[in-house]
């Protein structure tokens, strides 16, 4: 106990320091010094960064770190960090080589810390998004090809579906992983439906019909034990005879227009799954099915945007939902998301981004003794600089874990910073 306390202390005396420096005095003459205008932390290295994305290559240093702590409920009562360093280079190789429309990336990630899931609250929808466990690994690598003006272009190569499904520009600003940066509930079912940082084997294929319209199909190699960590993301092995994971979402997208004037902006995507792997059903590992499928839909609104304003300032409305059609197989089967944010609402503080959201997960009715977890969440994301915010996060957890543990408060600080 007298640990958790020192950690507790600790981590209230780094988050009350963080708040202070960041406060609204930032927006006084110190948040307009050069260092603070900067888009990266680590400024245009004497050009050098500048001559680079001149002939093609783009560098992004990012990273994320949690410090969580969670003085009432669960199992226990602890503090957790845990985060990652994630960077990626992209190339395009039409400035560099003259390969029109063609693009190289690859990335790489250190991870490390803890989960406070894990060590302290048994709960399902793990409390710290920046938490991917601890490891070094190769994460993507691929080729894109673009064609038609931007009207389809095909990858092939180390994929993650989470890059480009079952995701959503408002779940960025959350802390809890139930929807940052995919809905959880699939990733919790389908173990080859991989987010970042982890990659596998595939090609992916992305059309735009109409302006604004989207439909994108994939396949990725479903054998979850390449990614694992102690296998560093660098296990090449493609073995579609063990099954192969298919996925495909289409939706409508206005966020890109003009944002001078006022006005309606939404995105609303629906997507299905489907892993031809052979899963062990929930109540005899000896049998199993083959074959797990599901769907999802997602709906971002814009509801109001300050008038005269082209930063998007206003307020954003969202809810999702994912369903794993066989109970049997899949221990989380249904999830419900719903949440608001806006950005700016303090007039001082205009790239501020207030948020809350409610997450709601049911659990197979094949596991005994577990019934469902909820999860409530309110955050204040404070923007330092166009590569820096912090954003203190207040997290309630009912019933962790399905059922039997105290209900838990979470109080956590996010760090993100861009190099």
């Amino acid at each position: 106990m007298a640990q958790s306390m020192a950690w507790l202390f600790r981590t209230l005396l780094f988050t009350l320091s963080v708040v202070l420096c960041v406060s609204p005095a930032l927006s006084s003459e110190e948040r307009n010094a050069a260092w603070f205008q900067e888009n990266t932390g680590s400024g245009d290295w004497f050009g050098l960064r500048s001559n680079l994305y001149d002939v093609g290559v783009d560098l992004l240093l990012l990273s994320v770190t949690d410090w969580a702590v969670n003085p009432i409920g669960g199992r226990d009562q602890d503090a957790a960090y845990g985060g990652i360093q994630y960077n990626q280079l992209t190339v395009d190789m039409d400035k560099l080589a003259g390969f029109d429309d063609l693009s190289f990336v690859v990335s790489g990630s250190y991870s490390f810390g803890n989960d406070l899931t894990v060590t302290s609250i048994d709960n399902q929808f793990n409390v710290m998004e920046a938490f991917n466990g601890n490891s070094i690994r190769l994460n993507l690598l691929y080729l894109e090809q673009g064609f038609f003006d931007g009207g389809f272009s095909a990858a092939v190569g180390r994929l993650s579906p989470g890059f480009d499904f079952a995701t959503a520009q408002s779940f960025n600003f959350y802390g809890n992983g139930a929807v940052n940066y995919n809905i959880l509930n699939i990733l919790v079912n389908v173990p080859s439906f991989a987010s970042a940082p982890f990659a596998e084997w595939g090609t992916i294929a992305k059309i735009k019909p109409a302006e604004n319209y989207f439909f994108n199909v994939a396949a990725y190699n479903a054998d979850p034990e390449v990614l694992q960590d102690g296998r560093s993301g660098i296990d090449f092995r493609l073995n579609p005879e063990d099954g192969v994971l298919y996925v495909g979402e289409a939706g409508y997208n206005s966020f890109d227009v003009d944002k001078s004037t006022p006005s309606y902006a939404g995105r609303y995507s629906f997507g299905v799954y489907y892993d031809s792997s052979d899963y062990e059903r929930l109540d005899d590992p000896d049998r199993t099915v083959s074959g797990n499928s599901g769907v999802w839909g997602i709906v971002e609104q814009s509801v109001y945007r300050e008038a005269e304003r082209d930063d998007g300032q206003g307020l954003n409305l969202w809810a999702a939902f994912s369903v794993g059609f066989d109970q049997s197989i899949n221990s989380f089967p249904f999830g419900g998301y719903v949440g608001t944010y806006y950005k700016g609402l303090f007039g001082n503080r205009p790239d501020d981004i207030t948020s809350a959201a409610v997450y709601y997960g049911e659990f197979s009715r094949f596991i005994e003794d577990q019934s469902f977890e909820a999860v409530v969440e309110v955050n204040h994301r404070i923007a330092v600089a166009p590569w820096a915010f912090v954003m203190p996060n207040l997290q309630y957890i009912v019933n962790p874990g399905g059922g039997g543990l105290p209900n838990a408060v979470v109080t956590m600080l996010d760090v993100n910073l861009s190099f």
